[in-house]
């Protein structure tokens, strides 16, 4: 997840949601602000998987989505 290459962020976000790994759940929710939409459609989604143990990142995830402007991220 301290990976630059987007893909890796993205499949790094994703395997740490399937594995529950919620250590990891700041550094997903910090990938909310990465530059790439796919990353950021990722780590949303990531966020999601993790369900009520990601509960005190709702918030972010909310104002993430609310400071969207990719539309494709927007909708995902």
């Amino acid at each position: 997840l301290d990976d630059s290459e987007p893909m890796v962020l993205q499949y790094a976000a994703m395997g740490a949601a399937a594995l529950k790994a919620d250590a990891f759940l700041p550094r997903i929710v910090s990938l909310l602000k990465a530059d790439a939409p796919a990353v950021r459609i990722a780590a949303g989604q990531a966020i999601g998987r993790f369900g009520v143990d990601a509960g005190q990142f709702r918030e972010a995830l909310v104002i993430a989505l609310g400071q969207e402007t990719d539309p494709i991220a927007r909708s995902t």
